[in-house]
């Protein structure tokens, strides 16, 4: 038994996480238990856990996948802290404690701009600007905080500092976002050190900890001095800078990475299937309403040989339904009802500008006909002719997409071969895939498919394999989730794990809980 997957805002021990509302999640495996009765979370100053701030105590509406506690934080401070998870077969399992630091939040930023001038006669080299400073010799821990114009590059006695962490701060602010670096291994205790910035503008505060807890701050200000390159500060040849967090938001997600600046609509709402989160649903509501009332079309580097309107058609249709479930989930009726009505419409006037009412048929692109099947465009009687147009290009061409299609429909054919194929799916209700559908489509051209997935609940596991008489399917279900089981086609006889199946009468019926499952069904 474990927790693993310790998170603060969908991030591993991150450095500047939002005070406001911070969303904690963990997962729990390796339980005899099935589910989770109870669940405690604890928040300390110390890793010890003497210095408590916050006991959520034992409570039954703790959401693994997304639990905002009620507490107050301060800026610039780092927190470590633990769960506690209950099973309703009375097993208690307790995580290993975790840390994350928070931001500064509405904290004023000290010191000023900082814009490196060129030096007399130095016209062609590196500008930059620089700062010697005493180090403390009881020096605890240190963090630069540093807002960028351009893209300068930061050095700390001559060695690069990278792999910062990058807050956004509330749009509303002077500052929209800034990075965070842990500087503590790049200083010299009780010595004097030297902070330079090369190229671009800079605003920022190295804050210093000694361990008695007295705070020291660095600030940049116009007192500091100009410098010009030194080859001790240059970056060497074919050195690359390291992955930013700035994307974690992006990847997060596996929707296409193309369509993501046509996504506001539809990354926050994929993003709360994944992951569970109501609170950064709510926060990012206003922006999907906005997309929805402001979009009109896409680029044309999206469409491939797909006529213009129809992706963008496409697209709307998919930015309204989203929104409508958004609304939906979060209670503003009115607001839900309204754009279920608008993406009823919107189909209907799909249909109507892009059927080929003649033959009955969509005679669109590749790009098309698979914008159509994801979205379920089509009539119900029409999709599995889609579908057979789609599979046979695919295996035309051996499952190699014209060169003509834009890129972004790899992202899509995954997502579809995934979900289809295998059938795995999450639910608006039970989101992070506490609540699942895996709905197979095995096709007699493959001999079977799995796949396994990272759910924010845990791992799920899925198979199917054609037999001589029949087709057997394998399932995993993890921890405190709960399935439901659709059966493709129905068979002469159904048994789950060895026994005969009761549902198989009804097979839609079929929910299964955590644990792993072999589901034979006989079909001659």
């Amino acid at each position: 038994m474990r927790i693993r997957e310790m998170q603060v805002n969908h991030e591993k021990q991150p450095l500047g996480c939002t005070c406001g509302y911070p969303v904690f999640s963990w997962i729990t495996e390796g339980c005899k238990g099935k589910r989770q009765k109870q669940a405690r979370m604890r928040i300390f100053l110390d890793s010890e856990g003497k210095r408590e701030v916050y006991d959520s105590d034992w409570q039954q509406d703790i959401k693994s996948t997304a639990f905002c506690p009620n507490v107050q934080l301060s800026p610039r401070t780092r927190y470590f802290w633990l769960v506690q998870v209950r099973t309703e077969r009375g097993e208690k399992i307790t995580s290993p404690v975790s840390w994350f630091e928070t931001g500064k939040e509405q904290e004023t930023w000290y010191g000023t701009w900082l814009t490196p001038e060129k030096t007399q006669n130095q016209e062609s080299a590196q500008k930059g600007a620089g700062k010697h400073f005493f180090v403390p010799e009881d020096l605890v821990s240190a963090r630069l905080y540093l807002c960028t114009r351009g893209n300068p590059k930061i050095f700390i006695n001559k060695k690069k500092v990278s792999n910062g962490y990058r807050v956004l701060a509330n749009k509303e602010e002077e500052i929209p976002s800034y990075m965070i670096y842990n500087v503590t291994s790049f200083l010299k205790k009780g010595k004097e050190n030297v902070l330079q910035f090369w190229d671009g503008e800079v605003l920022g505060e190295l804050h210093m900890e000694s361990s008695t807890g007295r705070e020291n701050v660095l600030a940049t200000e116009e007192t500091w001095e100009s410098v010009v390159s030194d080859a001790a500060c240059t970056e060497k040849k074919g050195e690359q800078e390291p992955e930013d967090r700035q994307d974690r938001a992006l990847k997060f997600s596996k929707f296409p990475e193309a369509l993501h600046q046509y996504a506001s609509a539809l990354l926050p709402w994929k993003q709360y299937l994944l992951s569970g989160d109501e609170i950064q649903l709510a926060e990012q509501y206003g922006t999907m309403q906005k997309w929805v009332e402001d979009i009109h079309t896409v680029d044309k580097a999206l469409c491939g040989t797909a006529d213009q309107g129809l992706v963008s058609a496409a697209l709307y249709y998919g930015s309204v339904l989203c929104t409508a479930k958004a609304a939906k989930i979060l209670e503003i009726r009115e607001a839900a009802a309204y754009y279920k009505k608008l993406a009823k419409e919107v189909k209907q006037a799909f249909s109507e500008a892009y059927l080929e009412k003649e033959e009955g048929l969509y005679t669109q692109s590749l790009t098309a006909r698979i914008l159509i099947l994801y979205w379920n465009l089509a009539p119900e009687k029409m999709q599995k002719q889609l579908l057979e147009q789609v599979k046979e290009e695919l295996e035309c061409s051996e499952m190699k997409i014209q060169s003509e299609e834009p890129d972004w429909i790899y992202g899509i054919l995954e997502i579809w071969r995934y979900s289809v194929v295998c059938g795995l799916k999450p639910t608006a209700t039970g989101s992070g895939f506490k609540r699942a559908v895996l709905a197979p489509k095995p096709e007699r051209s493959r001999k079977g498919a799995s796949c396994t997935y990272e759910s924010a609940s845990g791992t799920y596991r899925t198979s199917w394999k054609w037999t001589e008489d029949g087709i057997v399917f394998r399932a995993a279900i993890p921890f405190d989730a709960k399935v439901r089981f659709v059966f493709p086609f129905v068979g002469k006889q159904i048994k789950v794990n060895g026994k005969r199946c009761k549902e198989e009468k009804m097979p839609e019926k079929l929910v299964l809980h955590a644990g792993t499952y072999e589901i034979e069904m006989k079909l001659k």
